[in-house]
């Protein structure tokens, strides 16, 4: 998959048009967010609030596909959460 910044995740310089071609179609904020609701766009820390037509850092579509693993594991009656 080539939806994603190289220069951007290594932290060197590039430009906007750049990320325009590497990035989409998860170029800001708000095209990464599940939920945009009344204008208000958080982090992933429910507080930070974001400027939904900022380049978002990371861009692109493996940023935006946020992975959590989770698994349930028995043992008889017992349950066993592993995340």
């Amino acid at each position: 998959m080539s939806s994603k910044s190289v220069a951007q995740l290594a932290e060197t310089s590039y430009s906007s048009s750049d990320l325009t071609s590497s990035c989409s179609p998860a170029l800001t904020n708000q095209d990464m967010s599940l939920f945009f609701i009344l204008d208000k766009l958080t982090a992933y820390d429910n507080k930070t609030l974001l400027n939904p037509a900022s380049i978002a850092n990371p861009c692109g579509l493996i940023a935006k596909s946020f992975f959590n693993d989770e698994f349930a594991v028995t043992a008889g009656p017992v349950l066993f959460g592993i995340s």
